[in-house]
């Protein structure tokens, strides 16, 4: 039924050319048609008078019943608006917000109006915004970094009074312990009970002024020291990037304790001094209230204390003291055993007697007992006048200056004797005669006097008692015989300065026992008169002792490690429960009786939009992984680097120069975007660190006829891309370079990083079917060359025109192979809704008898990769050497041979999979088919 010619008319002059205005009858054919209409859609007034109104609609919506469902909206609603895709004459679709309208002639319901506006390049925008949001969210989550956002907390005059946790990242969450979800919306005087103001005014400072901060500052409530930077984001709101670097200042503090140690012992003479300084230099730093040397007394179960240093406002302890009055402690001294209790009221060895301890001063106290000759004779003490916790920092420190401390100590006592006995030796010859000789005799060190030649002389007994052979066996000849081969070259040199009047100190080699096994020594050699007087002292159980400690430190970074993937493995279960939720709610409220179609459609739409999500979280996971199979795409890498500048000058921070030299020509590669991205991201990330915040990145990205040799490939030649990431840094240690790209490696100390990034950079670049090589000397920077396969520009162009070719002809007859009977069932019921014939086979061979000699009766394969038997690669390639003309398309949910090898020149639908995307892929088969035919 047409419009009278009044609205008719008034309608479409109403309408301007950017609107298409559509009326129909009450049957839904078209009554009225205006030139926005026919500018925008593309068919003319007599193309579509009489014409239904869906054919506007996109296929998906009539299979829906979307028309229907409009025009039912409008009569119950009086409108009906909505945003989606609407088709053009020639096939192509646009973005459109529309409304519908019910149209009367008087009191009479005649039809319907629907008003279209093109809204196709907002889409695109809006689209382009999600993806760029999404490539930052993967960078995010990526990083190796505490990255946190934030934002200031003000008061109602303006003033910062608190700032507050908007995001955090896993990196953050590994370095403070903390979970997102614990931080999040959270201040940070919630989180970090006590923080000072003045932090708070720095970080609201940065974003008044917009200008970065670095800072290095201990959190005690984590009791860990963090360095990092904090930069604006606009308004109030700022990031912060950082590191862990409590142990890197560990390290640091006890070296700097040690040399202060060994400057402060150099000089001093007197032995009860040296055993004072120590004391000091340990109680100074660790904070003690005292710190001294006690010798013990086993018998008495007592301790006598000549001399303690004590911090302001403490007393000595010097004199002598029962154990038993503090507590039973002393059986572990008795043991050998370090005591190292952190509250003397809760430990179970002192809480009977803490109140004597705290009448003293030592609620807390550290002892390390001192052996000799297999018993404890003394011990070095700590106390503090209040609880704390010893850690295994503190410990080590401890032991390293008492280790030290002993040394010195001994040798002065022995420079002492030395000198005593010169000054009155006309007196006390035979005395010191008889003395030495008992020294000689029962002294566990190693003594002996050689010629500069090496001959030995005499040894005493402990050589025996060391290394198994008689004490002639020595005598007469070198000791070539017993040292270990790798040390044999060092220790001739060492004998070489002794004969040139030199003083040998602490030089270690190892000597063979009688039973075959080595023995590590360390000598301390003096040159006097033509003689060499050395001693050795067997220091292999401290060697066993520190190779231990190595492995558990080891094994504690390899626990964190794992700790890392059991979080990434809960958050990801936790995601999926979250979308199966989703999907099996709307499975019950679709199965309710009487379920309106809206709600019908809104609950599928529900299931189809948490399927998506689901398939980018497996994506995800494999991409971590490194098992995805790639989503190549061709794009320009150079103008893909330049769009990554912002993002890079903002992670590398104010200091560091981002110097891009991509030139004006376009260079395409095909890989994927988003991996392509992080690499670069990664490998800048490693170049700031190297850099210590502060020179220069240079970005360099050009072409190149073969990837270089290495030690562990030739040359590969072909077209490549090489992109080049050169820093100013500090460079990689050469025994290191070839362990860069290992998982969990990384030159970083404990807590600066996973040791993934460059593990993704090598995969990515493997999988991509090029390489990734480093060039580095210490002290000069280094320089990455990320090499990809370049792909032509004409190359680059022909891709877009595959999806222009229609698919199959209708009623074309596809072989389904899918060991799985549900997913079966599925793919052929999706190419049936697509119009094709359908045969399912449960495997491979079934596939191939029913191919028969000629495939005559198929015009396509349509195959599972994972099955048992003949997986669906092997049967793709069986299939195209018996059958050439019979195309063949892959489908996987995840395969480890397509992700180590790509899919084999075979087209592949990854899992899961709609039915629009196997449409498109039926047509690029097609399109090749009809090229190639």
């Amino acid at each position: 039924m047409s419009l009278p010619a009044a609205i008719r008319h008034a309608a479409i002059l109403a309408s301007a050319t950017d609107f298409a205005i559509v009326a129909t009858d009450l049957d839904a054919r078209i009554t009225d048609w205006n030139s926005g209409a026919e500018n925008i859609l593309g068919w003319t007034a007599e193309n579509m008078l009489g014409e239904p109104v869906d054919r506007i609609f996109t296929p998906e919506d009539r299979s829906a019943g979307r028309p229907a469902i409009e025009m039912t909206l409008a009569m119950s609603q009086g409108t009906a608006e909505d945003e989606r895709w609407h088709l053009r004459a020639d096939g192509s679709r646009f973005w459109a917000s529309g409304r519908m309208t019910p149209l009367h002639e008087g009191e009479r319901h005649i039809g319907f109006l629907k008003v279209l506006r093109d809204q196709t390049s907002a889409r695109i925008a809006s689209d382009r915004v999600l993806a760029s949001e999404e490539t930052w969210r993967g960078t995010f989550e990526r990083l190796v970094e505490g990255l946190r956002i934030g934002e200031v907390v003000r008061d109602q005059n303006g003033r910062a009074v608190d700032w507050r946790y908007l995001e955090v990242n896993p990196a953050w969450e590994r370095m403070t312990g903390s979970t997102r979800e614990q931080a999040q919306g959270r201040t940070v005087s919630e989180i970090i009970p006590g923080i000072e103001d003045e932090w708070i005014a720095e970080f609201a400072q940065v974003v008044d002024s917009g200008q970065p901060l670095s800072f290095l500052r201990e959190v005690g409530v984590w009791a860990r020291w963090y360095e990092g930077r904090v930069f604006t984001l606009g308004g109030d709101r700022f990031g912060c990037l950082f590191f862990d670097v409590t142990e890197r200042r560990n390290d640091a503090a006890r070296r700097d304790a040690l040399l202060a140690l060994d400057e402060r012992i150099r000089t001093l003479t007197d032995p009860s001094e040296i055993a004072f300084t120590s004391a000091q230099v340990l109680g100074e730093m660790l904070g003690a209230s005292r710190a001294g040397y006690g010798e013990l007394d086993q018998d008495a179960d007592s301790v006598r204390i000549d001399r303690d240093w004590t911090a302001e406002g403490n007393f000595s302890l010097a004199g002598t003291h029962r154990f038993r009055d503090f507590g039973t402690f002393i059986d572990d001294l008795k043991e050998g055993h370090l005591v190292a209790i952190d509250d003397a009221g809760k430990d179970e060895r002192t809480s009977a007697n803490s109140e004597a301890l705290r009448q003293v001063g030592a609620v807390s106290l550290l002892n390390l007992p001192i052996i000799e000759g297999g018993k404890t004779v003394a011990l070095l003490y700590l106390n503090a006048a209040t609880p704390r916790i010893w850690t295994a920092n503190d410990i080590a420190i401890v032991r390293d200056v008492a280790d030290r401390t002993r040394v010195a100590v001994e040798r002065r006592r022995a420079e002492q004797d030395l000198q005593n006995l010169a000054a009155t030796l006309e007196q006390q010859v035979e005395q010191r005669t008889q003395e030495r000789d008992r020294v000689w005799q029962v002294s566990r060190d190693m003594l002996g006097v050689a010629g500069t030649d090496g001959v030995w002389l005499s040894v005493n007994p402990a050589w025996s008692e060391t290394l198994g052979w008689p004490e002639k066996a020595f005598i007469g000849q070198t000791s070539e015989w017993l040292e270990h081969p790798e040390d044999r070259l060092k220790t001739r040199e060492e004998i070489g300065r002794l004969a040139t009047g030199h003083t040998s100190m602490l030089f270690e080699n190892r000597f063979r026992t009688r039973d075959g096994d080595y023995r590590c020594l360390s000598w301390s050699a003096v040159p006097v008169g033509g003689l060499v007087y050395c001693v050795a002292r067997d220091i292999t159980e401290q060697k066993r002792r520190e190779a231990t400690l190595f492995d558990t430190q080891e094994q504690l970074r390899q626990s964190q490690k794992v700790e890392a993937v059991g979080q990434l493995t809960g958050g990801v279960a936790h995601d999926f429960n979250n979308l199966l939720t989703v999907i099996r709610g709307s499975l019950d409220l679709l199965r309710r009786p009487a379920l309106s179609e809206e709600k019908r459609a809104r609950y599928l739409d529900a299931i189809s939009d948490t399927t998506d999500r689901a398939t980018r979280l497996t994506s995800q996971l494999l991409a971590f992984a490194r098992r995805q199979t790639l989503k190549a795409e061709t794009f320009d890498a150079a103008a893909s680097i330049v769009g990554l500048g912002g993002m890079l000058r903002t992670l590398t921070s104010s200091r560091i120069v981002v110097d891009l030299q991509t030139g004006d020509v376009p260079i395409f590669v095909r890989v994927d975007r988003s991996q392509f991205d992080t690499a670069i991201v990664n490998i800048a990330v490693n170049a700031r660190d190297a850099m210590s915040g502060e020179g220069t990145l240079t970005i360099a990205v050009e072409e190149a006829n073969s990837i270089p040799a290495t030690r562990s490939h030739a040359a590969v030649p072909g077209r490549f891309v090489a992109v080049m990431l050169t820093d100013t840094g500090s460079g990689i240690p050469a025994d290191q370079v070839e362990r860069i790209f290992e998982p969990f490696f990384t030159t970083k100390g404990v807590g600066h990083g996973t040791g993934l990034g460059l593990s993704q950079v090598f995969g990515f670049a493997k999988q991509s079917s090029g390489d990734v090589l480093v060039r580095s000397e210490p002290g000069t920077g280094s320089t990455f060359t990320l090499y990809l396969p370049k792909v032509l520009q004409e190359e680059h162009q022909s891709t877009h025109t595959e999806d222009a070719i229609a698919p199959f002809a209708q009623g074309s007859c596809i072989l389904v192979v899918e060991d799985n009977s549900e997913v079966g069932d599925f793919a052929t019921q999706a190419l049936a809704e697509l119009g094709y014939n359908t045969h399912l086979a449960v495997d491979a061979a079934s596939a191939l008898i029913e191919l028969g000699r000629d495939g005559a009766d198929y015009d396509l394969v349509f195959s599972d990769v994972v099955m048992p038997g003949m997986s669906g690669i092997e049967l793709a390639r069986e299939i195209g050497h018996r059958l050439p003309d019979v195309p063949v398309v892959l489908t996987s949910g995840y395969s480890s041979v397509l992700a180590e090898q790509g899919n084999h020149d075979f087209e592949l639908l990854q899992k899961p999979y709609s039915l629009e995307e196997l449409a498109k892929v039926l047509a690029r088969v097609s399109a090749r088919r009809k090229v190639t035919g």
